[in-house]
């Protein structure tokens, strides 16, 4: 009787009827993909076609970009403080943010 040469595991898993075991990476990252190149090609359609000349389109594009460079990042106290700031604005108009409906 002559041995069967497996060239690699995955041959053997599949001479049994297996198959290696995909991880959650193996979907999110192909996906992470096509979602980052649709945002990169909506944007870039945007841009295309907006109704401001090129000169306009590009100086606030410019300005939006140091604008957010210049913006710190909020840190998680800040915004849990100003999500509780806006829930006791909110009060006087008898909406509660996060309060149980009787």
């Amino acid at each position: 009787m002559r041995m069967p040469s497996f060239r690699s595991p995955d041959d053997l898993l599949r001479s049994l009827g297996l198959q290696r075991r995909r991880s959650a990476m193996n979907y999110v990252m192909p996906t992470l993909g096509v979602l980052g190149v649709g945002a990169v090609l909506g944007a870039s359609l945007g841009l295309l076609f907006t109704t401001r000349r090129g000169a306009q389109v590009r100086r606030s594009v410019r300005h939006a970009a140091r604008r957010a460079v210049g913006r710190p990042t909020p840190t998680v106290a800040e915004v849990l403080d100003e999500a509780r700031d806006s829930e006791y604005a909110h009060a006087d108009y008898g909406v509660r943010v996060g309060a149980a409906k009787a």
